[in-house]
């Protein structure tokens, strides 16, 4: 497929912001009505010289106030109660990464221990999918469980024994 890179400027109150955009050939030629071959536009936007993306920013959540303050901006990122949210973590793993439980818990499905897994103790045999890697990685736990809806009123009681 045919990309071009346009370069941007923008205002934000007195800041300047500059920026790269990367747009299918086709896509610019049907919002704007110009002919879809690079080469035949170069009048009509800035072609800016290919350049390396940026690297993206990898979230570590290492510490006990940094895994609260995260939960807390899920919770109101997805309308959960932030009581709640905490209320369930901390009564889970004390808001340890590295927590375990369970352990005497067989899973019927399986056979095996019903092995809970770090901040929201996500279990293997309900949550089979989420990899043990994932479960003690805090970020990766926390957001499981925010874009899975497992707070949610109805939800979360039948998720969490200490769903309040």
């Amino acid at each position: 497929m045919d990309c071009i890179r346009t370069s941007y400027q923008a205002r934000s109150g007195s800041q300047r912001k500059e920026g790269l955009n990367i747009l299918p050939s086709f896509l610019l030629s049907l919002l704007f009505a110009i002919p879809a071959v690079p080469h035949q536009i170069p009048n009509l936007i800035n072609v800016a010289e290919a350049q390396e993306p940026a690297p993206v920013a990898v979230v570590s959540l290492t510490t006990r106030e940094e895994i609260e303050a995260y939960i807390v901006k899920r919770a109101i990122e997805t309308g959960i109660p932030v009581d709640r949210a905490l209320h369930v973590a901390k009564a889970e793993s004390h808001l340890e990464p590295s927590a375990t439980g369970d352990l005497s818990l067989i899973c019927k499905r399986t056979g095996e221990a019903v092995y809970a897994r770090g901040i929201y103790q996500l279990t293997r045999c309900f949550y089979p999918q989420v990899s043990d890697e994932d479960a003690f990685d805090a970020k990766k736990n926390i957001d499981y469980v925010f874009d899975n809806g497992l707070l949610k009123e109805g939800t979360c009681q039948s998720q969490f024994s200490t769903c309040k």
